[in-house]
């Protein structure tokens, strides 16, 4: 046997041991491993999520730099039928943000193995929610009561599990004091009574925006993050947030 022979074979019976310690771990601790996976698979899955909505953002900032407004821009689609509807948007269709009819982005909902099972009967979940009701404060003109110009285009993914918005927060706007979850302080998006999605107009209403309870800087200012609501949606719904366009 030539000594490239030998090497490939204790190459194989190394391989070998590997994958008997890997399935002998599986076996001995099938919650552990169970666990590993999860955990992972849970990762993965956000990824997937922020980068969609990260998609989206980039969409409708070559829609504006192709010359569309901020009023233009639509998310109408055949999926979601009326829902978003936007009649300023011109008829060719050049402003369309989602596939189906025209634009660069295909329809998607949120995989479910990342949102709270036990509020399934919510009108917004599983949706990627786009309004122009709300604020950031930090970015852009803050909003005044009155004028409607400080009101951000946001995507809402409302009803996550607490430990994927945690994860969330660790990545983006951060934890607040204790290591908790960012509480907003007021109103973030429409959830009692029928949810405001975006249709060309940047709503004038006082109270809807994206400031944390108790210490503002770890919402302030972001682009995108992620917290658990306070009046609107209530204590104990967790929320993703991306900024789709300044304002």
């Amino acid at each position: 046997m030539s000594k490239n022979q030998r090497g490939n074979v204790l190459l194989i019976v190394l391989i070998g041991i590997v994958l008997f310690g890997a399935l002998s771990y599986a076996v001995k601790s099938p919650g552990s491993a169970r666990l590993k996976v999860d955990r992972e698979q849970e990762t993965l899955l956000i990824a997937e999520m922020m980068q969609y909505a990260q998609n989206i953002q980039t969409a409708v900032t070559n829609l504006r730099l192709n010359g569309c407004g901020d009023t233009q821009i639509s998310f109408d689609s055949t999926e979601t039928g009326t829902t978003y509807d936007n009649p300023f948007a011109p008829a060719s269709g050049k402003c369309n943000v989602m596939a189906s009819l025209g634009g660069p982005i295909p329809h998607k909902t949120v995989d479910t193995r990342l949102l709270d099972s036990s509020q399934s009967a919510q009108p917004l979940y599983g949706t990627y929610h786009i309004t122009g009701l709300t604020s950031v404060i930090g970015i852009g003109s803050d909003y005044t009561c009155g004028n409607s110009n400080g009101k951000e285009l946001i995507l809402f993914v409302p009803h996550l599990k607490k430990s994927v918005c945690e994860a969330i927060a660790q990545r983006t706007n951060g934890m607040d004091v204790g290591n908790t979850l960012p509480q907003d302080w007021n109103i973030a998006y429409r959830t009692v009574g029928a949810p405001i999605p975006f249709k060309g107009v940047y709503i004038d209403a006082c109270g809807f925006d994206i400031n944390e309870l108790t210490n503002p800087a770890v919402l302030n200012g972001k682009m995108s993050g992620c917290f658990e609501g306070n009046n609107e949606p209530p204590t104990g719904v967790y929320s993703y947030f991306q900024v789709l366009l300044v304002r």
